[in-house]
């Protein structure tokens, strides 16, 4: 009996060694990932960071943008995950059209982060900002910076240092109502875009919208398609968090701060009263200049026409889809919804009489030309660029009846 106490004894003292031990290992092992943590975060404190939406790119600091001819797509590039990093700054999307466009294939299924200084915000457990109307936002803006001719992209880029690469920004106070990617057509103007990105951007910020800027250009100096060439770029648009897009001619200055960036609630042409035009608003469908507009009513329309070659029609057109699907156009109160238009060269329509006979029909043959004719383009390669997404599209040859003047 008494032996048997004896072993009790010896097997409960051993037992409980056994557990202290145990403690002890756990004490330290735990104390070396805490060490081990603090250390990480401190020496490498930007792993923590948030990431930008699609874009996977390396802690890396933008540099000025050099001309886009000077861009080399082979050789000693480095390519990261399906993007290719130029070493003059900008990062070319490796891009094929044959492919359904979504957000797996556009760059990588994967994510890295995008570092941009010390950023580590995180949008979760925000309030909704206030919708534009309670934000009372008023005041003129400031035209001079029409006339700088010589405004540098560079210039620009360090002005709003706080924009993502790619062109992208939201509050971080507050979680935006609206999730905007405002498209621009563009040609041979590249003063004008500098100068329109620069502007934009603080009213956008006022409005506390969620924006990013898509440049779209046409490849080649064959007619001009811009129907084709936004339509292209809507069609990308799409592989974004957003919930509507803004047609915005390059060429076109708001004037106030309150002219509304927000998505609406029904197709709104922002650019209806423009200082060339008189302020006045000549025809009903009338929709060019800035289109706002949300993703499901565009589809709705089959987007805009892609049978307008050269310059003209394709606005109007839209505005004749818009309101053959029994849409109303909204206009905001010219009181604060005012345009100023950059002088430049005014373009000749090449066949003004085709233009008119597709014009007649328009109400009729949207549901056959628009975005669903996904073979009328091709987005042939794409460079994220400090402020925008720049798309180069190519719209293939118009028929033979536009090269004859009529």
């Amino acid at each position: 009996m008494l032996g048997r106490s004896k072993c009790c004894i010896i097997r409960r003292k051993f037992g409980c060694l056994q557990i202290k031990n145990l403690k002890k290992k756990l004490l330290f092992f735990g104390g070396l990932v805490f060490i081990y943590l603090i250390l990480i975060n401190f020496y490498f404190p930007n792993y923590f960071s948030n990431y930008l939406d699609h874009i996977t790119i390396d802690k890396i600091t933008p540099q000025p943008e050099k001309n886009i001819n000077n861009i080399e797509y082979i050789g000693n590039d480095v390519e990261r995950n399906n993007i290719k990093y130029n070493k003059i700054s900008n990062y070319s999307i490796l891009f094929h059209q044959e492919k359904e466009i979504n957000k797996a294939n556009i760059i990588s299924s994967k994510k890295i982060n995008i570092i941009r200084g010390d950023i580590k915000f995180n949008n979760l457990n925000l309030n909704k900002c206030l919708p534009i109307d309670a934000l009372n936002i008023t005041g003129k803006i400031g035209q001079g910076i029409l006339l700088l001719e010589d405004l540098t992209l560079e210039e620009v880029e360090l002005e709003h240092n706080d924009i993502n690469i790619g062109g992208s920004w939201k509050p971080n106070d507050c979680f935006s109502l609206h999730k905007v990617a405002i498209i621009i057509p563009y040609r041979d103007r590249k003063s004008h875009l500098i100068r329109l990105i620069d502007f934009l951007i603080p009213l956008l910020k006022k409005q506390k919208i969620d924006f990013r800027f898509i440049v779209t250009e046409q490849i080649g100096d064959g007619f001009f398609n811009k129907g084709r060439i936004m339509n292209a770029a809507f069609t990308y648009a799409e592989t974004f968090d957003i919930e509507c897009v803004i047609f915005h001619d390059v060429d076109m200055f708001p004037q106030d701060y309150g002219t509304p960036y927000d998505c609406p609630k029904t197709p709104r042409h922002l650019g209806a009263y423009v200082n060339s035009l008189g302020y006045q608003l000549w025809y009903p469908e009338i929709v060019g200049g800035v289109l706002s507009i949300n993703i499901n009513d565009f589809r709705k329309v089959n987007g805009y026409s892609n049978m307008y070659w050269t310059w003209g029609g394709e606005d109007d057109d839209m505005g004749k889809r818009l309101m053959s699907n029994n849409y109303t156009i909204e206009r905001p109160n010219p009181d604060i919804a005012k345009y100023s238009m950059l002088k430049h060269v005014k373009r000749k329509s090449v066949a003004p009489k085709i233009i008119r006979e597709l014009l007649k029909n328009a109400g009729k043959r949207w549901p056959i030309d628009g975005l669903n004719e996904t073979n009328k383009w091709k987005i042939e390669n794409i460079i994220v660029r400090p402020l925008y997404h720049h798309i180069y599209v190519n719209v293939f040859e118009p028929p033979n009846e536009w090269m004859v003047k009529n």
